[in-house]
């Protein structure tokens, strides 16, 4: 098979959504990064409000991250890494964890490891407590059928309470599985395709999409899926949640 041209990728970038495929990944290595680099997806810098970035360990390699005002969830897409937060914390591929704004932690790699973190600045609201960390497993939260569909299963890894301005989950298609409309809606998203492959709606274009493929969704940008393919396709996503939109 031919190699694809250097000058030839799948990605696009719009001023409302954004397409970011492997060829077009650039790795860096921030302070604070030891055998490890860094490919960001999705930053403030696109117009968006949070940050959507992968961590590549080799083994052995770490990060260190105070995350003073800002929030994390991070989702381990492959290998096994410990969190040293209160304790270690041994995780596996689909592994996450939540960590609340002022938490100090550390990443260390086991094997070589690839880790999704989604990170914004937390919103505090009147009257409502910080949220609290969570560690935990994919496995261990419950499939249900969306709006009643068996053709699309979700998992929501955080909780629904106000305590929480972030939300992230997964969602599973059967082939031929699609979301229930097109969406328009105030939240943005960040997205990565797991498994499988399918067609994403972002504004009026058509993108195929696959594994390894990310998404950036700004507020407003309509959207709709239909998974493709002989296999369920899968993605974890991000959305801003609990609070009202700003005046």
């Amino acid at each position: 098979m031919q190699t694809p041209h250097t000058a030839l990728t799948r990605s696009r970038i719009t001023n409302d959504h954004a397409l970011i495929t492997p060829e077009s990944h650039v790795l860096l290595s921030p302070p604070g990064w030891l055998k490890a680099t860094v490919v960001y997806f999705i930053s403030p810098q696109m117009g968006a409000n949070f940050t959507m970035f992968m961590g590549v360990y080799e083994t052995g390699g770490e990060c260190q991250r105070n995350l003073k005002d800002n929030e994390v969830l991070a989702y381990v897409l492959e290998g096994d890494v410990d969190l040293r937060f209160e304790g270690e914390n041994m995780l596996k591929t689909g592994g996450f964890f939540f960590l609340p704004p002022g938490s100090s932690f550390t990443i260390k790699a086991k094997s070589a490891a690839r880790v999704l973190f989604f990170e914004k600045m937390y919103e505090p609201l009147d009257g409502v407590n910080p949220p609290q960390a969570i560690i935990s497993h994919e496995s261990k939260i419950t499939k249900e059928p969306f709006l009643g569909d068996p053709g699309a299963l979700l998992q929501v890894l955080m909780p629904m309470d106000a305590q929480y301005d972030m939300g992230v989950n997964i969602f599973e298609f059967a082939p031929g599985g699609t979301l229930p409309n097109v969406e328009n809606h105030y939240m943005e998203h960040g997205l990565y395709v797991l498994q499988g492959q399918g067609v994403y709606r972002l504004a009026e274009s058509w993108y195929p999409v696959q594994k390894d493929d990310a998404i950036w969704m700004a507020p407003y940008c309509l959207q709709w899926f239909v998974a493709s393919g002989k296999q369920s396709t899968k993605y974890i996503y991000y959305k801003d949640m609990n609070r009202p939109p700003l005046v």
